[in-house]
C-alpha cells in the first residue's frame, strides 16, 4: 500500500527543460479543475496545456522556477521568471480562453508595470502555483515559493510579486512574508460588457501581493 503523502519523502530542485511536458501537464490539470480565474473563463486543459508548452522553454531558461517530486511523480510547481519576461509572440492565441485572464492580470500589474526598468528587472515574478489534489495540506505550495526566492536571492533579485487569485494562495503567500499591495474585485471587473468573473464561489478578488527579498 502506497505511504500516505504525509509520510513520503518530497524532493524539490529547480525545473528545466527535462520537466516541461510533466510541469505543463500538472499546471494544466490543476488550474483548468481548480484556479478561480481558468475555471470561470471556461479554459481547459488542452488549451492550457499547449500555451504552456508554448511558453515553457523561454520561461523555465529564467531558472526560478521550483518543482516537488514524490519519486519520478511531479506533484508540485511554481513558475517564477523576472517581472520583465515576457511570452513569445502568439503564445497566449493558443488559450482562445485566455484574453479576459489577462486582461484582469493587466489591470491588477498596471501600476506597478510603471516602475522603472531598472527595479523591475530585479524583481521575481511568481505566475502559477500548483500542487496536486491528493498532495495539498503538507506546506508543499509554502516550500516551492520560498524555494523560488532563495534562488532568486542568488541571482541578485531584491523583491518578489505575485498575482494571488483566491484565498488559498494569499495565505501561502502571506505565510512567505507577502504582503497585499492592490487588488481587484472579481464582481467590479468588466470585459468587453461582461462580467466574467463574478460567479466565482469562495474568492472575491485577486490580489497582487508583494515582498522585499
Amino acid at each position: 500500500m502506497p505511504l500516505p503523502a504525509s509520510h513520503r519523502k518530497i524532493q524539490y530542485r529547480q525545473l528545466g527543460p527535462r520537466d516541461l511536458r510533466s510541469w505543463a501537464r500538472l499546471i494544466a490539470g490543476v488550474f483548468s479543475r481548480d484556479e478561480p480565474l481558468a475555471v470561470a473563463a471556461g479554459q481547459s486543459r488542452e488549451e492550457l496545456e499547449n500555451m504552456l508548452l508554448t511558453i515553457g522553454p523561454s520561461a523555465l531558461g529564467e531558472n526560478c522556477s521550483y518543482g516537488a517530486w514524490d519519486g519520478t511523480e511531479l506533484v508540485g510547481a511554481a513558475l517564477a521568471t523576472a517581472f520583465t519576461w515576457a511570452p513569445p509572440d502568439g503564445a497566449e492565441a493558443l488559450s482562445p480562453s485566455y484574453p479576459p485572464i489577462g486582461a484582469i492580470i493587466g489591470e491588477l500589474e498596471a501600476a506597478f508595470e510603471t516602475q522603472p526598468r531598472e527595479r523591475l528587472q530585479r524583481c521575481l515574478h511568481i505566475h502559477m502555483l500548483a500542487v496536486s489534489q491528493q498532495f495539498r495540506s503538507y506546506r508543499i505550495a509554502e516550500k516551492l515559493v520560498q524555494n523560488s526566492i532563495d534562488v532568486a536571492a542568488t541571482r541578485g533579485f531584491q523583491e518578489a510579486i505575485t498575482d494571488a487569485t483566491n484565498p488559498a494562495s494569499q495565505q501561502v503567500f502571506r505565510k512567505a512574508g507577502f504582503a497585499q499591495l492592490t487588488e481587484v474585485r472579481y464582481a467590479d471587473f468588466d470585459f468587453d460588457g461582461n462580467h466574467i468573473f463574478d460567479d466565482i464561489e469562495n474568492a472575491a478578488e485577486i490580489a497582487l501581493m508583494w515582498r522585499a527579498i
